[in-house]
């Protein structure tokens, strides 16, 4: 009952201001005229005799002041019977209403909200024989909290049914309205904070705890009065949540803009925005400290020109950010926070304008909502950069690896030319070097690529084996065979990526065998998506070829072997290269075989 009570006061509250003087069926404005003083010492015996004027006189209030209200119901004697009637005084921080008792004596009751704090309803209930001379009540008041124009301010009178149907009638809709859009927003920024923390957790970056911070505030600051524990213990026209609304309203800024800073790095991309928030920031925190201190030391004044110089500054921050924002957006994340600050500004203007609290809201819910797409579109856009950084530096590797096999293959091939020279072997030479300066342009040709055809890579390993078999006068035989089904004029692989297995299988499997055949084939074919190569060769095995090569690892193998886990690197459900080491029915080794398989691009 209490929670609905404080619903249907805020929203009566509301109510009573855009009705302004319009009569209400059942309704009737009460005329009052003003005296204003700043001595609190006059008694209701003097105020009686007191010169009181027209309200429009009044053009704004002040902390200091205290106002006498002389509420004159003679226009309405005709309406007074039996009946009790409720006057509705509206929000005020201090008040204490006069009336006369049953035995004739003048008592008073206390009517103000700071002064009342969770009891606050601003009513009053009456009857004619509670007006003094037959006609007169007395209104004693202060405005603290704000500065307003009591020329526009009624207060109202009615009969007790008419709160019921306020309630089922006037309100229903009202506060339908208030309490949808309220758990719409509550449920909105509870999963909006959920899913930052786990963002935050996630890349441990200071923008999202800011924003969860920020969001976290807004409940607090929109939602609070929503709550009955609030409610019963603080009380929701109290002075200490008016202080509490000053002090959440802050800390919301604070870390908005702190949200801000990160967010959009102004600090690199933004220096002049990063300087203000840095100001900002700080006199939000010394006014959390100070401003809340003088409220509840009751200096209301100095409160008021502290809150003009709040707004003021705030408005100005907000209109020359927002300007320079536009002008100087180095990305599309600083749109984000455009939109969303804008449509808060919209926001709080309506609601100011219309005393409306659900534009807040909407307007609150809707700039969360553009700042946590905002939090998405970074993620996305740092995944990207992140990725397209190691693919360049992928790709800087496998050129450097590509580069390393190239002058392995070119030194072997001039020591091989060397050896033909020095053995005076003239004719093998010429032979050799021709063939070798055509390996080398094709080589040449294709090294800004980091694939070839694999028409092309067969016809570079065909060409290699004959400068090889020129080299060591036929010693042993090689084929090379690929599935009549394998389109090899349309498949592409890594350049170089069979070359440096087929030489370790005649260096140092086949020329270290004395007896017998040596023999090399190598076949292509398709198998479940991969271009499979063989390497298959009957030396002497990897066990014997190590004694030959003293311990020492082939640098073309493990290069290539480096190769192949770079470029393959996502394809971990299947093993890319094996080796065999085959053996006879005796178990002596009778060379090796290598498979390679290469994803098919085509």
């Amino acid at each position: 009952m209490k929670h609905n009570r404080t619903i249907l006061s805020l929203l009566f509250f509301s109510w009573l201001a855009v009705a302004q003087a319009e009569q209400l069926q059942g309704g009737n404005i009460v005329p009052y005229t003003l005296f204003k003083t700043s001595q609190d010492t006059i008694s209701i015996t003097e105020a009686s005799t007191l010169s009181y004027q027209d309200k429009s006189l009044v053009t704004k209030t002040h902390p200091n002041d205290i106002y006498w209200a002389k509420l004159d119901f003679s226009q309405y004697d005709s309406l007074f019977s039996n009946e009790n009637w409720i006057l509705q005084v509206g929000y005020l921080n201090k008040a204490e209403i006069f009336y006369r008792e049953s035995n004739g004596d003048i008592a008073s009751k206390i009517m103000g909200a700071f002064q009342l704090n969770k009891d606050f309803t601003g009513e009053f209930a009456f009857d004619k024989d509670n007006l003094i001379d037959g006609r007169f009540l007395y209104l004693k008041f202060s405005i603290v909290s704000k500065r307003v124009s009591l020329a526009y301010k009624n207060i109202f009178f009615y009969k007790e049914e008419l709160q019921d149907y306020l309630r089922d009638k006037i309100l229903y809709t009202q506060k339908s309205t208030a309490t949808k859009i309220s758990q719409l927003f509550l449920g909105s920024a509870y999963l909006v904070i959920i899913m930052t923390i786990i963002f935050y957790r996630t890349h441990q970056r200071r923008e999202y705890i800011y924003y969860a911070l920020y969001v976290f505030f807004l409940i607090l600051y929109l939602c609070r009065i929503s709550s009955d524990l609030y409610e019963e213990h603080i009380g929701v026209f109290s002075l200490l949540n008016y202080t509490l609304n000053t002090v959440l309203e802050m800390a919301a800024i604070i870390f908005y803009l702190l949200f801000t800073r990160y967010f959009l790095n102004t600090k690199e991309t933004y220096p002049i925005i990063d300087k203000i928030i840095t100001v900002f920031t700080t006199l939000l925190l010394f006014l959390i400290v100070f401003d809340s201190s003088i409220l509840l030391l009751e200096h209301y004044q100095l409160h008021l020109i502290l809150l003009d110089f709040r707004m003021i500054a705030l408005s100005l921050m907000e209109i020359f950010g927002v300007t320079y924002l536009i002008l100087q957006r180095k990305n599309k994340l600083t749109w984000f926070i455009i939109i969303g600050s804008l449509l808060f500004s919209i926001g709080s203007l309506m609601s100011f304008l219309l005393s409306n609290f659900n534009y807040l809201r909407i307007a609150s819910l809707a700039e969360i909502s553009v700042f946590l797409l905002g939090l998405g579109y970074k993620i996305r856009t740092e995944h990207e950069e992140k990725s397209r950084i190691q693919e360049v530096s992928i790709q800087n590797y496998r050129k450097l690896l590509r580069a390393q096999i190239n002058p392995h293959f070119i030194f072997n091939s001039l020591n091989s030319i060397q050896n033909l020279v020095t053995t005076n072997n003239k004719v093998s030479a010429i032979k050799y070097l021709s063939k070798f300066s055509k390996l080398l342009r094709q080589t040449l040709e294709s090294s800004m690529e980091n694939r070839i055809l694999l028409s092309e890579e067969i016809q570079f390993i065909n060409r290699y084996l004959e400068l090889e078999s020129l080299r060591f006068e036929d010693s042993f035989q090689y084929n090379i065979s690929v599935d009549e089904d394998l389109s090899y004029q349309d498949i592409e692989i890594p350049q170089l990526m069979i070359q440096p297995f087929v030489e370790n299988a005649i260096l140092h499997g086949l020329l270290n065998k004395k007896e017998g055949e040596k023999i090399l084939n190598i076949s292509f074919a398709r198998n479940n998506g991969f271009l499979e190569c063989t390497i298959d060769d009957n030396g002497i095995g990897r066990k014997a070829s190590k004694q030959f090569k003293k311990n020492k690892t082939s640098r073309g193998m493990e290069v290539t072997q480096k190769r192949i886990n770079s470029l393959f690197a996502e394809t971990i459900e299947q093993k890319l290269m094996t080796i065999t080491d085959k053996i006879d029915a005796q178990g002596k080794p009778k060379g090796t075989t290598v498979t390679i398989k290469v994803p098919i691009t085509s």
